[in-house]
């Protein structure tokens, strides 16, 4: 039912499980429900949505049809040969109308748009596609409204930390938070915060913003944080400051505003995340409704969303952009090869004689497998991407403090996020037999942290002499041990990242040519360190 899902990913998908059923399947037809059998529930399902509307069948076609129903329930069964069934779900009457408009990149911008929670009340998100400009941001918007208004939510925080922020947040700015102008301060919605956050924000998280602004990204995802944006119909309009009475999702992020005659440009950061090819397609979906025609929710999401992800995509491109889009189009072509070859390294054949998964995938794995080049057999043991560290961050007291040479004394944990009484920090003797309790090693697990994706095995990413720093950082933090941790299944192996406090709540490690430091503000930084020892 997932409105953001491109169609011809529904299709591929459906395909595949109709060959694992290993019956027939007709692409782009849609079967007329059956009548349901007794005591059938897949049956009385369909027969409840059917009663809804049926969707027709659709001519039969050699290209892809373009199904821009929504709401729409998809299914694919045995009991029909493995012929999708496309069921209807009546729209709402009500339509949600959010007014899109661009702004230009700077800070200041953003300020403009917030400007009237500094004499009056209300709850911004500020969405930015990498952690660093968010970081930027934080610390810009915070010198303008205090740090106590503003709140930063990336994916550079421990896993610990980060759950923490999300109970904050639907505390706050959940269903149940209400802002009631005479208790002021104590209502349970807050009087004034901005929320200054990366895609975190746009993922499951229920929340409701009175403004947003966002930097441009594929359609898709700007669809999925505008739905954060007046999302609660219970909250009244007087709960909202005038300003932001209307739903409006300013979008920043993009270098060249694009228009019928000039094709778009966009940050490094952003095409570094997001396929320029997609950022294209979704600009040109969008350009009709950049401080023009609102955005219709939910009617407007499919049609956007299929359109910009349609096989002939390159058809809803202003003809000014198609150089530029067809060039996108190829690196983007050639990416895909690229991954499609990789991918062969994944594939696992039929089990031939194993009687267990272990068997089976020990067999696969064997450097004697003549199917694949020790580099493919290498590249099937990790995801589809480049390799990066993932640590458990800890603070560390060393035999000689400040010699990250030293061995470790003592350790504990970070503080919590909505604390920095370090007394209650669990503290752990570094050198003790016995290794840390279930319970405590659930813990520790659960400090876990991404390295930044400079320490990826990227091949440009090297320290000087040219090694990669992915694997000098290995090296070093392959060296910071905690003996009885080999003892723990849940610890032993892992990687640790052995902060030491340089002041009051805030930590630091020197690894490789970065200094990198955690607070419980703003999570992990890494600054380029220029001179080495």
């Amino acid at each position: 039912m997932s409105a953001t899902l491109p169609s011809a990913t529904r299709d591929e998908l459906m395909k595949s499980y109709a060959k694992g059923l290993k019956v027939g399947t007709e692409p782009n037809k849609v079967a007329a429900p059956a009548p349901p059998s007794q005591n059938d529930l897949m049956a009385k399902m369909k027969a409840r949505l059917a009663g809804i509307q049926a969707a027709p069948k659709p001519e039969a076609s050699e290209e892809p049809i373009l199904d821009l129903d929504y709401p729409v329930v998809h299914t694919l069964t045995a009991e029909d040969n493995g012929t999708p069934k496309k069921w209807k779900v009546e729209q709402p009457v009500e339509q949600t109308e959010i007014e899109l408009k661009l702004i230009d990149d700077s800070p200041e911008s953003v300020l403009n748009v917030l400007e009237p929670l500094a004499n009056d009340h209300g709850c911004a998100a500020v969405i930015c596609n990498t952690v660093g400009r968010a970081q930027e941001m934080h610390a810009f918007l915070s010198e303008q409204f205090g740090e106590e208004h503003v709140i930063l939510t990336h994916s550079r925080f421990t896993s610990t930390h980060r759950a923490e922020q999300e109970e904050l947040l639907v505390s706050k700015l959940g269903k149940k938070a209400h802002y009631n102008e005479a208790d002021g301060e104590d209502s349970s919605r807050p009087h004034r915060l901005i929320v200054v956050g990366t895609q975190v924000i746009e993922q499951s998280l229920d929340l409701d913003f009175d403004v947003m602004v966002t930097d441009f990204a594929p359609v898709d995802l700007v669809l999925q944080r505008m739905g954060r944006l007046h999302r609660h119909d219970s909250r009244s309009s007087s709960e909202r400051t005038p300003a932001y009475r209307n739903p409006v999702c300013y979008v920043r992020g993009v270098e060249t505003f694009g228009s019928h005659v000039e094709a778009p440009d966009f940050p490094r950061g952003s095409k570094a995340v997001y396929e320029p090819m997609i950022l294209l397609s979704s600009y040109a979906q969008l350009l009709p409704h950049f401080d023009s025609e609102p955005i219709r929710i939910p009617a407007d999401i499919s049609p956007l969303v299929q359109k910009t992800y349609q096989e002939n995509a390159s058809a809803e491109i202003p003809e000014a952009w198609s150089e530029v889009y067809e060039n996108a189009k190829q690196e983007y072509e050639k990416g895909k090869e690229q991954a499609k070859a990789r991918a062969k390294g994944y594939l696992l054949r039929a089990p031939q004689g194993e009687y267990t998964m272990a068997d089976c995938m020990k067999s696969l794995l064997q450097s004697n497998d003549q199917r694949f080049s020790d580099e493919q057999i290498g590249e099937a043991k990790v995801r589809d991407t480049d390799a990066s560290l993932e640590v458990i961050a800890i603070i560390v007291e060393r035999n000689q403090p400040g010699n990250p040479k030293s061995a470790i004394k003592s350790y504990r944990l970070l503080p919590s996020i909505n604390s920095t009484d370090e007394d209650d920090s669990l503290r752990f003797d570094a050198s003790a037999d016995d290794p840390p309790t279930y319970w405590q090693s659930m813990q520790l697990a659960a400090s876990s942290i991404r390295l930044p994706y400079q320490y990826s095995d990227a091949p440009n990413h090297r320290i000087e002499g040219g090694k990669l720093r992915f694997d000098a950082a290995l090296d070093q933090l392959e060296k910071e041990r905690i003996e009885n941790w080999q003892k723990s299944f849940m610890l032993e192996g892992q990687l640790i990242l052995p902060f030491e406090e340089v002041e009051a709540g805030v930590y630091s490690y020197r690894l490789c040519d970065y200094e990198l430091v955690y607070t419980t503000k703003l999570g992990l930084q890494s600054f380029k360190l220029d001179n080495e020892d």
